[in-house]
């Protein structure tokens, strides 16, 4: 169980840029702890999903999803703070914040699965407000 795990939209402007993202380049999580290692979970889930395209170059994005991620396997200080900027419009259009709480299983990917849990639910959510 996670505790206090939070994302959020930035307003109705926002809320139609969420919606026209379609392809992602996973940027920088920053060189902390297994941040690579959550990075590439992050990569993995989002291109099994069929809303977004993951690709190599960030030129080729809609968005960058990016920030800082620091998981320490088997111990509770745990971090992620993320954010998913549009490249035409260089505005962040999606936050999330993991916060650390009590976990059963492996931190990595329960950050990761959080990330993508939260990204589809607030595109969802977007998407039913349009």
């Amino acid at each position: 169980m996670v505790f206090g795990l939070g994302g959020s939209i930035l307003g109705f402007q926002t809320t139609n840029s969420l919606l026209s993202i379609k392809k992602i380049y996973i940027g920088d999580f920053g060189y902390e702890e297994n941040a690579d290692i959550v990075k590439e979970k992050v990569r993995i889930r989002l291109a099994k999903t069929n809303r977004f395209t993951i690709v190599e170059h960030e030129e080729s994005a809609d968005a960058v999803l990016m920030g800082a991620v620091r998981v320490v396997e088997n111990y509770a200080q745990n971090a992620a703070v993320l954010r998913l900027v549009d490249r035409k419009s260089d505005a962040t259009i999606w936050t999330f914040e993991y916060k650390n709480g009590f976990f059963i299983g492996n931190p990595s990917s329960r950050v990761a699965d959080q990330v993508v849990k939260k990204l589809l639910k607030d595109v969802e959510d977007a998407d039913k407000r349009k």
